[in-house]
């Protein structure tokens, strides 16, 4: 009984564990994705400068 109990405090942990890291990971990668879409949009735009491989009518986008 007890190696039972024992596996299912374990898997209960694990589960909790995994929610907690996954929700972690998903803040983490929102606040990321506001923090650098403005850098990123400025990056992209410094690469449409550079280098023109778009078409004309994606450029424009």
């Amino acid at each position: 009984m007890c190696h039972i109990a024992e596996l299912v405090i374990g898997g209960c942990v694990l589960i909790a564990m995994t929610t907690l890291g996954v929700v972690a990971i998903l803040g983490v990668l929102g606040v990321l994705e506001r923090a650098f879409g403005v850098l990123g949009g400025m990056w992209y735009a410094e690469e449409e400068k550079g280098v023109k491989q778009a078409p004309e009518g994606e450029e424009k986008m």
